[in-house]
């Protein structure tokens, strides 16, 4: 993903790629306000084809917030929130 030098380039090293950064010295300071604002740092004409690269760590906090009435914050393809884009 960060190769650099032919005959390689990694996805994070290709021209016109968005890279978004969610602050926080902690994987538990990522909340669900921080993940939602950085979606939409992302032109929506480029959301409809992103793709999420996240550590799988970062992944599994996101998928076990949940709201106020005890569920998930994050749905299944098809269910809403990153219908537009996918994470890998």
């Amino acid at each position: 993903m960060l190769a650099n030098n032919a005959p390689f380039t990694g996805a994070m090293c290709a021209p016109n790629v968005t890279t978004v950064t969610i602050t926080g010295g902690t994987l538990s300071s990522i909340t669900w306000e921080k993940f939602r604002d950085a979606v939409y740092k992302v032109d929506a004409e480029e959301r409809k084809d992103c793709c999420w690269f996240l550590h799988e760590t970062v992944l599994n906090h996101l998928v076990n917030i949940k709201d106020d009435l005890g569920n998930p914050i994050w749905r299944r393809p098809g269910e809403g929130f990153l219908r537009y884009g996918h994470v890998r």
